[in-house]
């Protein structure tokens, strides 16, 4: 559904704002040292919340892990909130992705 509705793409041609969020030391080992866990949040022209992603930004500039911004909830064009899974998950009165 992420890359369906092209979320990224739609983030920079609209100018979506970006918010930081939780930020933290990455805890995987293969990762150099400096790399970050941290998720980032994105709003519409209207800053109504559009969609959450998780990735590892090293030091380089590069993102490390999958090397690509892995999504945690969107807002989708239906206009319902999508929550990938976890582990524990109950989900709370919102569809999975």
């Amino acid at each position: 559904m992420f890359d369906q509705e092209d979320c990224i793409g739609r983030a920079l041609r609209l100018n979506y704002t970006c918010c930081p969020g939780r930020c933290k030391r990455c805890p995987l080992a293969e990762e150099p040292p400096g790399t970050q866990s941290i998720m980032l949040q994105f709003y519409d022209e209207n800053q109504r919340y559009a969609f959450m992603v998780h990735c590892y930004p090293r030091p380089d500039g590069t993102i490390g892990g999958s090397g690509k911004l892995d999504p945690t909830s969107i807002v989708g064009l239906d206009g319902i909130e999508y929550i990938l899974p976890r582990s524990g998950f109950d989900g709370g009165g919102h569809h999975l992705i």
